[in-house]
């Protein structure tokens, strides 16, 4: 079962880190009111040890296992979420849930998390990795191809430009008419250098089935379609069944998770490709809508199709209800005829996959139903944390007074304009960078090795960064001068990266207008935190919420593999 919640929750882990010696408040009596497998609870919430400890898992990796399952970690990963139910709980005694806002919001979360179990349980159910799956796999893991496209927003366009090539005309010509990005136009779209799992998953499906100088025809992919000419091939000239052992694993993965991208692109196009859209009821429908103001205040209950696929019809009074969901979002959609018709089709699939779910009586099952109100809590808190801003009234003197107590707070960060080297060989890292001391130009070195297709199309230049973006390398990386050459710098254990500094913007003192939405959100967060730790320690006291502390004491972390 999966949780769809935000990963941020884990960032808040040393924000509740300080509030854990409020458990001292519960009473030891209260824990025999708990079931044997419940570490807390509070209202209708309980902490689990399964929950937990996936909870404990996902933060270990995601801090690249460097969290210790000692009784101060557990403790602080507890009252995680321990505080999160406590929100929730007193947002729901507030009547939040009960909200236009708050029902909005449940209904979201029902689609996402039952929508996402059609996915896994349903479209993805017959996925199947063959050995020779792997077999391949492992093949195109040691072949680099170099490949030009064209590109077209349509399948119709793409087909026009097919027999195009058909009847005479150059690559080459057609890429400067298709491309508005200049290297493409000028270059052929040669994309340069790439590898298996580095392109569009349906591009490079289609590329490696080709010969050198061969042409597909169109191929979808997730930015729309594109023809494919390969234009050279290099493979690893001696490969071992050992070598094929030890990947076995990572390459099983890439294939699955392939495999899973491609049968559910192809649902959605199914669905797409066979839908009949009514465009007399389209037209009326998006005349009315543009003359709305107050897209949450759409109700409408005409009942008119909109579009049929089979013997699914989704109507005029289904997009309101679909629209309702998210109406600031799905806004964006009426600019034009033809992005509201791509609005209609994907709120009438998103309703589509929910009815399959309800079908099959997946609203209903336990472990939906959990996962349901455990996403909703998330919901919950940030409701109530929105009120919380919504109440604070925050007066010019109180920003002033902490912009002029906190100045070294309030400084625009060094920025870099870099040039990026991407290689996954550590070997290869240490002789181009070689080559780069003894003089060789970083945009060459670029274009013949990087691993990154985007990079090479851009020589490398990844733009402005703040030196705040670099995490662990920022150091050695601020220490840049313009014209200078990093070390090697290991992003992951398959990543190495090289930088050539092109320029640096100093870091500033911000004035106290550049820094006003800043000072605002700082004194927005405090007055969260002490509104937090107040609740939390008040259902603490009040025995709301109740922890089994011989559990969380004694209770062994198995972490996954």
């Amino acid at each position: 079962m999966m949780l769809y919640v935000s990963t941020k929750r884990f960032l808040r882990v040393t924000t509740w880190t300080s509030i854990a010696c409020l458990a001292l408040f519960i009473q030891c009596s209260q824990e025999s009111d708990l079931s044997s497998d419940t570490i807390a609870a509070v209202g209708e919430y309980d902490v689990t040890i399964t929950e937990f400890t996936n909870t404990f898992n996902e933060a270990y990796f995601k801090t690249g296992q460097a969290l210790v399952p000692d009784i101060d970690t557990r403790r602080a990963l507890l009252m995680n979420n321990l505080g999160r139910y406590i929100l929730a709980n007193h947002a729901k005694e507030l009547g939040l849930d009960q909200s236009e806002e708050g029902l909005r919001r449940l209904k979201r979360v029902k689609r996402r998390v039952i929508n996402e179990e059609v996915r896994e349980r349903i479209i993805l159910s017959e996925v199947e990795v063959l050995e020779e799956d792997l077999s391949e796999a492992f093949l195109r893991f040691n072949t680099r191809i170099r490949a030009s496209h064209l590109v077209a927003p349509s399948m119709e366009d793409a087909v026009q430009l097919q027999k195009r090539l058909e009847n005479g005309e150059a690559f080459e010509s057609l890429a400067k008419e298709v491309f508005k990005n200049p290297t493409l136009a000028s270059n052929g779209g040669d994309l340069g250098w790439f590898s298996i799992d580095e392109m569009d998953v349906g591009f490079e499906d289609a590329a490696y089935t080709l010969s050198v100088g061969e042409i597909s025809p169109p191929v979808q992919t997730a930015q729309g379609y594109s023809i494919i000419k390969v234009t050279d091939r290099a493979q690893t000239p001696i490969l071992t069944q050992q070598q094929f052992a030890r990947a076995k694993p990572q390459i099983y993965s890439y294939v699955k998770r392939k495999k899973e991208e491609l049968l559910e692109r192809e649902h959605l196009q199914s669905f797409l490709d066979s839908s009949e859209v009514f465009n007399k009821e389209v037209d009326e429908l998006y005349e009315m809508l543009k003359s709305q103001s107050d897209y949450r205040e759409l109700k409408i209950q005409n009942r008119e199709k909109l579009l049929r696929f089979k013997d699914y019809d989704f109507s005029i009074i289904d997009f309101s209800n679909e629209f309702g969901l998210n109406p600031e979002r799905e806004s964006i959609f009426l600019s034009n005829r033809s992005a509201f018709i791509k609005l209609i089709k994907a709120l009438a699939y998103r309703k589509y996959l929910f009815e399959i779910g309800v079908e099959y009586g997946l609203d209903v099952e336990i472990d939906v139903v959990a996962s349901i109100k455990e996403t909703y809590s998330y919901e919950l808190e940030s409701m109530l944390l929105e009120k919380l801003d919504e109440e604070l009234i925050l007066s010019e003197d109180a920003l002033i007074d902490e912009y002029q107590k906190n100045r070294t707070r309030y400084v625009e960060p060094l920025k870099l304009n870099l040039r990026r080297l991407k290689v996954e060989d550590k070997g290869l890292a240490r002789m181009l960078h070689e080559k780069l001391e003894k003089g060789a130009r970083m945009v060459d070195v670029i274009d013949d090795y990087s691993t990154d297709p985007q990079d090479r199309l851009l020589n490398g230049v990844i733009g402005y960064k703040s030196i705040n973006s670099f995490g662990a390398q920022a150091q050695q990386i601020a220490s840049l001068d313009v014209g200078d050459i990093s070390p090697i710098l290991e992003y992951s254990s398959n990543e190495y990266h090289i930088y050539e500094c092109l320029d640096r913007e100093e870091s500033r003192q911000l004035s106290f207008v550049e820094a006003y939405n800043e000072i605002e959100e700082r004194l927005k967060q405090q007055h969260r935190r002490s509104k937090n730790a107040s609740m939390i320690k008040e259902a603490l006291k009040n025995q709301k919420a109740v922890i089994n502390e011989p559990l969380l004491d004694t209770l062994r972390i198995e972490i996954y593999n």
